[in-house]
C-alpha cells in the first residue's frame, strides 16, 4: 500500500506545519510535502515489495544487508524547489552520515532524510537530495539504501528538511527494523585508536606517528616553533593527504581552515593542539606531500609563527580527516614564549599573510587618542596619522562604532569605509550591508558561512569565545579599483556588559588584512527584570521539601553548541521568564486525528502510580519576542499549552518515559533547574529546536539535581546532567504540578490522547 501524509493544524506531536512549525522559523506558504515512504529490506522474496505507511510494521533482514529507502515528494509550491547531493540512489555504510561522507548541508536546499531511536550525533544522518531541482506541482520518487551491520531492533522514519531553515515534515512511515546477526558477517568493531600519552603506541594495520620534535621550547615572540612528525604506513594500501604541504609556516593565531585549507574527506594529516585552545581543534594541520605507501616512512616538517607570551602546553595528532583521530596527544611539550620588546608590538600587524602588511596595523597603545578611533555618535572619523599605508591592498580607512553607552535592546550601530588600492575589483559576499545581528548570532547561525577567497568586514571583541570576528558584512558588490564604500550594519545588544570591541578586514580562508582598528569600549546596562508567574497551586501550612533517598544523576555530553545565552534568561530553558495565564478549557483528554509517534514521552510518568491524574486548571503560554527580549502577547496556537496535574503534597515527580534512549540508557537532559522548576530535553542538544522538550512547573526540585546542574552550568554546559525515564527530579509543593511539552520548539495541547496518553 501507499501512504499519503498531509500536513495540518489539527496534528499533534507528528507533523510540523500550521501551529506546529518550529518557534521563529518562517514556514512556506506552500509547502513541499513527503507523499509516501518505502522502507524495505533486501531480504525479501524476489519480485516482493514492503511498502508501508505510519502504521509501524516490523521488518527484518541480516547484518551486512541493505535496508532499501523510497522515499515520495510532490511539490505543492509555484517555485522550483533547489536541492544538493548526495544523488538519489546512494548506499550509506550504517554508522557513516552525509557530513562524513562529504556533502554537509546547503543553506536552504532540500533533502529527505533517516533518523532513528536512540541516535547520539547528528540527526537525520542518512540524507539524499533528489536529483535535480523539483518543479512546481512534480512528483518524484527519492531511493537509496543503509547496510545494516548491528544487530538491533528499533524505529526508522523518514523527514523532509529546508536545510538550516525547518524540518517540514518528520516521523512520516516509522517503521520496526530488525537486524539480526547472520553467520558469515561480523559486526564491525571500533577501528579508532584511543588517544594516549605514550610516546609509540601500537597501531598494528593504521598509520602511526613514530617520532615528533617541538624545539625550541622556549623562544622569543616572532620566533620559530619548529615542528617534526614522523609518520608510518603500516596498512597495505596508500594513505591520500592534502594540503597544505610539508614546510608551511602559520602564524599563531591561525588556522588550516583561515589559510584555505579545509578538511577533504578521508584525507590524513598531522596536526597540531595546545592547552586552553578555543575554536577549532589542532588548528595548525599538514599534509604527507604524496600519497605515503605502504610501509614507507616520511618526515613532515613545518613550523608556527609565535606572538603571545605564554607558557603552555603543544602536542601532535594523527587524523583521517571527518572520520577519526587515528592518535593524539603525542610528544606533548612545554613551549614557553617570552613577550615581544616595546618596538616590536608597535610595528607587528596581528593576523597577517604577507610581509608587506607587518608594518601597517593601528597598534593598542595605552594613549588611546594617538591611535583609537574617537568616540562619536554621529560623525564618521578619519583614522587618524597612524591609518595603516597598506598600499596595493584594500584597506579600512575610517570606523564608527556608536552609541558606545546602550540599553539591553537597543542596537550598536557599525559604519566601516573601505578602500580599494588594488589594481583588479575585489569580490564580497552576503550578508549585504545594513544587516541587523542579534547579540547571540553570528555570520555562520545567520546562514552565510565564509566563501573562499571573498572580502568582508568584521567586529570583534575582548573575551569572545566560538568564532572570531562573529558580526560580519559583505560590502554589497565588487569594490572597484581606487573606490571607496561605507558599509554600515547594527547588533542588537543584550548582555549587560563593558568591554572592547573592534573591526577588522578579512579575505575570507586567507588572512586577516587588516584588525583591532577603531576600538571602542562599549557599555550596555542591563534588561529589566521580567516578572515571574504567580503561583495557583496550594502550598501546604509548614510544608518543607524532603530531601530523595538515594538520587542519583548522570551526566552527558552536550552534541550541539552551548546555549547563546545564560540559561536563567533563555525564555526557551526557563519557563518563568514567559510566564501563563489561566485559560477557560476542557480538563479531560482530547482525541486529536493525525499520527502517533510511538517513541513520544507519556505523561502519565510524571508521577510514581503512573495515574492519568484529574486535571485542576488549564493555561495557555506567553509568546517571546526575540527583538526586544521580552514577553509578547499569550499565545493562541492551542487552547490549551500547560496543564495543572492534580498532586499529593509532597509525593514524588518523575521523568516521564519514552521508548528510546540516549547513551548510557539516559531519556533526558536537564537544560534548566532552580528551586521550582525543571526542564527536560530528551535529545542531546542545548536548545529546543529539536525533539521533544518537557517544562515540569510548581516543584520543590530535588537540592542535589540543583546542584549538579548549577555546576556544569557554571563551567561551560559542556555537560549537563542526565535522568532515565521515571527517576526522580523533585516533589509536588502543594496540590498542583503544572507540565507543557514541545516539539521542535512549538507547545503543544498536553492533553492529546493519541501523543502523550496513549492507551489511556
Amino acid at each position: 500500500m501507499v501512504a499519503w501524509f498531509g500536513v495540518g493544524s489539527s496534528f499533534q506531536g507528528s507533523h510540523l506545519d500550521g501551529d506546529a512549525q518550529p518557534v521563529g522559523v518562517q514556514a512556506p506558504s506552500s509547502a513541499v510535502q513527503i507523499v509516501a515512504v518505502t522502507l524495505a529490506p533486501a531480504a525479501l522474496k524476489s519480485g516482493e515489495l514492503l511498502n508501508v505507511s505510519i502504521t509501524v510494521k516490523k521488518t527484518s533482514l541480516n547484518a551486512g544487508g541493505l535496508l532499501n529507502v523510497s522515499i515520495t515528494v510532490k511539490n505543492n509550491s509555484n517555485v522550483p524547489l533547489a536541492t544538493q547531493d548526495p544523488q538519489p540512489g546512494f548506499v550509506y555504510e550504517e554508522g557513516e552520515t552525509f557530513y562524513t561522507r562529504g556533502f554537509p548541508d546547503v543553506q536552504s536546499a532540500f533533502r529527505v532524510g533517516i533518523d532513528f531511536d536512540g541516535r547520539t550525533g547528528i540527526d537525520h544522518p542518512y540524507r539524499w537530495g533528489w536529483g535535480a531541482p523539483l518543479a512546481p506541482g512534480e512528483t518524484r520518487t527519492i531511493t537509496g539504501a543503509i547496510r545494516m551491520k548491528q544487530p538491533q531492533s528499533r524505529s526508522y522514519w523518514v523527514g523532509l528538511v529546508q536545510e538550516r531553515v525547518a524540518w517540514l515534515q518528520d516521523r512520516e512511515g516509522t517503521q520496526l527494523v530488525n537486524v539480526v546477526s547472520a553467520g558469515t558477517v561480523t559486526p564491525p568493531t571500533a577501528t579508532a585508536v584511543p588517544k594516549t600519552a605514550t610516546a609509540t603506541p601500537t597501531n598494528a594495520g593504521k598509520p602511526q606517528i613514530i617520532a615528533v620534535t617541538l624545539a625550541p621550547t622556549s623562544l622569543n615572540a616572532g620566533g620559530l616553533l619548529n615542528v617534526s612528525i614522523t609518520v608510518k604506513n603500516n596498512s597495505n594500501v596508500p594513505l591520500a593527504t592534502q594540503d597544505p604541504q610539508p614546510g608551511f609556516v602559520y602564524e599563531e593565531g591561525e588556522t588550516s581552515y583561515t589559510r584555505g585549507f579545509p578538511d577533504v574527506h578521508g584525507a590524513f594529516r598531522v596536526g597540531i593542539d595546545f592547552d586552553g585552545r578555543t575554536g577549532v581543534d589542532h588548528p595548525y594541520r599538514w599534509g604527507l606531500g604524496t600519497p605515503l605507501a605502504p610501509g614507507e616512512t616520511r618526515t613532515i616538517a613545518g613550523a608556527i609563527r609565535m606572538k603571545q607570551a605564554q607558557s603552555r602546553s603543544y602536542w601532535v595528532g594523527l587524523v583521517q580527516e571527518r572520520v577519526a583521530w587515528l592518535q593524539d596527544q603525542l610528544g606533548a611539550q612545554t613551549i614557553r614564549v617570552e613577550g615581544p620588546t616595546a618596538t616590536a608590538t608597535a610595528t607587528a600587524m596581528p593576523k597577517s599573510a604577507t610581509p608587506t602588511l607587518t608594518a601597517t596595523a593601528v597598534p593598542k597603545t595605552a594613549t588611546p587618542t594617538a591611535t583609537a578611533i574617537p568616540k562619536t555618535a554621529t560623525a564618521t572619523p578619519t583614522i587618524p596619522t597612524a591609518t595603516p599605508t597598506n598600499v596595493g591592498k584594500p584597506q579600512i580607512v575610517a570606523v564608527t562604532l556608536a552609541p558606545t553607552s546602550l540599553k539591553s535592546g537597543e542596537l550598536l550601530n557599525v559604519s566601516i569605509t573601505v578602500k580599494n588600492n588594488s589594481s583588479t575589483p575585489l569580490i564580497s559576499q552576503d550578508p549585504p550591508p545594513g544587516l541587523v545581528y542579534e547579540e547571540d548570532e553570528t555570520f555562520y547561525t545567520r546562514g552565510y558561512p565564509d566563501v573562499y577567497g571573498a572580502f568582508r568586514v568584521g567586529i570583534e571583541f575582548g573575551g569572545r569565545t566560538g568564532i572570531d570576528h562573529p558580526y560580519r558584512w559583505g560590502w554589497g558588490a565588487p569594490l572597484a579599483p581606487g573606490e571607496t564604500r561605507t558599509i554600515t550594519g547594527a547588533i542588537r545588544m543584550k548582555q549587560a556588559q563593558s568591554r572592547s570591541y573592534w573591526v577588522g578586514l578579512v579575505q575570507e580562508r586567507v588572512a586577516w588584512l587588516q584588525d583591532q582598528l577603531g576600538a571602542q569600549t562599549i557599555r550596555v546596562e542591563g534588561p529589566t527584570a521580567t516578572p515571574t508567574p504567580t503561583r495557583t497551586n496550594t502550598p501546604v501550612p509548614g510544608w518543607t521539601s524532603t530531601p530523595i533517598p538515594m538520587s542519583y544523576y548522570g551526566t552527558l555530553a552536550v552534541l550541539s553548541p552551548p546555549t547563546d545565552r545564560p540559561a536563567a534568561q533563555h525564555a526557551d530553558l526557563n519557563l518563568a521568564l514567559r510566564s501563563y495565564a489561566p485559560v477557560g478549557a476542557w480538563l479531560g483528554l482530547v482525541d486529536y486525528w493525525g499520527g502517533t509517534d510511538p517513541g513520544a514521552p507519556q505523561l502519565y510518568g510524571v508521577f510514581a502510580d503512573q495515574r492519568t491524574p484529574q486535571f485542576n486548571a488549564a493555561y495557555r503560554v506567553y509568546d517571546w519576542n526575540w527583538e526586544c527580549n521580552c514577553r509578547g502577547a499569550l499565545m493562541n496556537d492551542w487552547d490549551v499549552m500547560l496543564l495543572g496535574f492534580q498532586a499529593n503534597p509532597n509525593e514524588t515527580v518523575h521523568v516521564p518515559g519514552r521508548s528510546g534512549t540516549m547513551a548510557n540508557g539516559y531519556h533526558a537532559l536537564v537544560l534548566y533547574a532552580d528551586a521550582d522548576r525543571v526542564t527536560l530535553k530528551y535529545t542531546p542538544d542545548d536548545n529546543v529546536i529539536w525533539g521533544y522538550t518537557i517544562h515540569l512547573e510548581g516543584i520543590a526540585t530535588e537540592p542535589s539535581l540543583i546542584s549538579l546542574y548549577e555546576s556544569l552550568n557554571s563551567i561551560g554546559r559542556q555537560r549537563l546532567p542526565a535522568v532515565r525515564g521515571g527517576q526522580i527530579v523533585g516533589r509536588a509543593r502543594g496540590t498542583e504540578v503544572k507540565v507543557a511539552i514541545r516539539d521542535t520548539g512549538a507547545f503543544l495541547d498536553p492533553r492529546s490522547r493519541k501523543d502523550w496518553w496513549q492507551g489511556r
